[in-house]
């Protein structure tokens, strides 16, 4: 529409009635390739975040901040909020894991450290954390209910 009015002659622009519809449909244009571009930049950002680790604090505020900056229009264009939400639950979980775990040995994450470094010294190559058993015996439990319930023989 924009090149077909530029076409034409300073007489047959005078006689288009409707020129603002023009200007305003541009307007309208250019506002939600901004948004899309804000909304894919955000997006990228989250997807970034990839598998949740202790490790993944910074990515996935830098993704919370981004988001919240955001107009409602933009925020609408993120396809991948739920990612957010479940990389902050997952993150969060995971730091009350450790923290749970440094509490209940009563360790400090260096005195972990050293210990595990003692037991790499000894030959023993690896150390279970609490987290750890718990899991296994989680395991074990939906292993006998599923037998027992006749799920698996």
């Amino acid at each position: 529409a924009r090149k077909a009015y530029d076409g034409l002659t300073a007489e047959q622009k005078a006689l288009v009635g409707n020129y603002e519809v023009l200007t305003a449909a541009e307007t309208a244009y250019e506002t939600a390739k901004a948004d899309k571009e804000a909304a894919d930049e955000v997006a990228a950002l989250i997807a970034n975040i990839g598998t949740v680790t202790v490790d993944s604090k910074a990515a996935i505020e830098g993704a919370r901040k981004a988001y919240d900056g955001l107009t409602a229009e933009q925020k609408a264009l993120v396809g991948n909020y739920g990612t957010l939400t479940a990389a902050e639950t997952a993150y969060e979980a995971l730091v009350e894991d450790k923290e749970e775990e440094s509490v209940s040995t009563g360790e400090s994450a260096s005195a972990k450290e050293e210990s595990a470094s003692e037991e790499e010294k000894k030959g023993c190559g690896s150390s279970v954390g609490i987290g750890s058993v718990l899991g296994i015996m989680l395991i074990a439990c939906a292993l006998f209910l599923f037998k027992k319930k006749g799920f698996i023989r």
